[in-house]
């Protein structure tokens, strides 16, 4: 056996209602060139939502599998299911409203096999906006990749998006997402800082997604990455914060260097980023008390992959 084809991949996806979206995330994972080293693509669907029959006739492929709970207990308990079924030395997961670069995947696996590191995370890059709050929120992503890049070359949370990651099985085995956890990515980044596991940012790892075209959606979404620390505090035996931490220097370059380009636009998401903050803050105290179900942005999963690879 060659050492391109030693290893094998389990690709994961968790999702609650699994919609036309999937079958694009899932055509572009069958299309990958690391496809022969892909042993299984594991779905696990959350709730009483089932796929339709149309769906599943396009998605179908001999090495889908698909799992079922009629109970709907949230992304990380479905993740936790996906582990425990993953057979493949790497496990690759991914969100349902995605689409992969065709070489995502191979460039996620050289790099595992050259820097033999537990957790991996790839790239990822919002598709054109069909929508002005789309185009305001590319704002956000720009600032986002900036600090990514200044601090430590990718080794910090922000690098470590749930849309593209990788885990070790060794690493994923030894993982329990609790429950009621909603930043899933965020919680697995600082277990790998804990347990001294090697994390690698992969940027030739690309995977595109949809920013929503809703201020609403967008809303939810910021309030729940805004209380992250908080959310995922209440699972360490000892102050995590210090992984969250990002200096204001590098907060004020990094918008200022987006600012420059883009000064409209800029301006305006920072009005839109400070409501959100004020809002987060106002709601701090029964966000963290909420259970780990997830609630679906829609316009997120109006995704076409034509073109894109």
């Amino acid at each position: 056996m060659s050492e391109k084809n030693k290893y094998k991949i389990s690709v994961g996806i968790p999702t609650y209602e699994a919609s036309s979206s999937l079958v694009g995330a899932l055509h572009s994972i069958y299309s990958q060139t690391a496809w022969d080293q892909i042993c299984e693509v594991i779905v696990v669907v959350d709730g009483k939502n089932k796929v339709s029959e149309d769906i599943l006739r396009k998605i179908a492929n001999p090495k889908l599998k698909i799992f079922y709970y009629s109970k709907q207990e949230g992304q990380s308990t479905r993740i936790n299911n996906i582990i425990e079924a993953a057979n493949g030395d790497l496990l690759v997961l991914t969100n349902d409203d995605i689409i992969l670069k065709v070489d995502a995947v191979e460039k996620m696996l050289q790099s595992w096999q050259k820097n033999g590191a537990g957790l991996l995370a790839g790239h990822v890059i919002p598709l054109p906006a069909q929508s002005y709050v789309e185009e305001i929120l590319e704002i956000q992503n720009k600032i986002t990749y900036k600090i990514v890049e200044m601090l430590g070359g990718g080794n910090n949370y922000l690098a470590c998006n749930g849309r593209l990651i990788a885990l070790s099985l060794n690493f994923a085995k030894k993982l329990k997402l609790p429950s009621k956890l909603k930043n899933n990515d965020a919680y697995i980044y600082v277990s790998s800082k804990i347990q001294n596991i090697k994390f690698v940012y992969v940027p030739e790892a690309v995977c595109y997604f949809r920013n929503p075209s809703h201020l609403k959606e967008y809303l939810k979404q910021s309030i729940k990455f805004q209380n992250s620390l908080s959310d995922n505090k209440r699972f360490f035996n000892h102050d995590v914060s210090g992984y969250y931490q990002i200096s204001k220097y590098v907060l004020a370059k990094s918008f200022l260097m987006v600012f420059i380009k883009n000064p409209t636009k800029a301006l305006i998401y920072l009005v839109i980023k400070l409501y959100a903050r004020l809002l987060s803050a106002f709601r701090k105290t029964t966000v963290v008390n909420q259970s780990g179900v997830w609630e679906t942005d829609k316009s997120t999963k109006s995704i076409n992959s034509d073109k894109i690879n």
